[in-house]
């Protein structure tokens, strides 16, 4: 990489979040392994890329997500840089493959989902999760998501096709 590895030091990062945990039960391909590996691909182009970001970039590899989220509420709990993000991307699963949906869109996270929809090929997103998450039918520990919103706008995604495996021995 020449020079700096970003235009604007200044400037509030984008959260890309992962984590890395999974239930007793499975070996957690899905849940969230693959999107554990998305981050580490992410990591390998940016340490290959020859022209400096145009934004500020904080990857977060977290853990007990499957426990009550412990690992995103320590960290946004941490205090001073880990509250400085300025928006945020959580990936997760429940289900085996396919493409990532975009399922949940937070207040004020307009320029994401535009930044989406511009880069996408095929973009795959239904934000009708934001509702039930507010109706209470997905219950307020779903994903790190929910801890992540409550500092900056962001967008949850997950895989969700093959739901059966979800949680299960078969989710390999």
């Amino acid at each position: 990489m020449h020079g700096s590895p970003v235009r604007n030091h200044h400037q509030p990062p984008l959260l890309l979040n992962a984590h890395f945990d999974t239930v007793s039960v499975s070996p957690g391909g899905s849940d969230d392994g693959a999107n554990v590996a998305v981050l580490l691909d992410v990591l390998e182009v940016l340490a290959s890329a020859r022209e400096p970001l145009h934004h500020n970039l904080m990857l977060l590899f977290n853990g007990a997500e499957e426990l009550g989220m412990l690992g995103s509420k320590a960290f946004a709990g941490s205090g001073g840089w880990a509250n400085s993000y300025r928006a945020f991307i959580n990936l997760d699963a429940c289900g085996s493959g396919g493409r990532e949906l975009l399922f949940r869109a937070s207040p004020h996270s307009g320029p994401l989902l535009r930044a989406y929809l511009a880069a996408a090929p095929h973009p795959s997103l239904n934000v009708i999760g934001e509702e039930f998450d507010a109706w209470g039918l997905l219950g307020s520990m779903f994903t790190d998501y929910s801890v992540f919103k409550q500092h900056a706008p962001g967008i949850d995604m997950a895989q969700v096709r093959n739901g059966w495996v979800y949680h299960t021995h078969n989710d390999s």
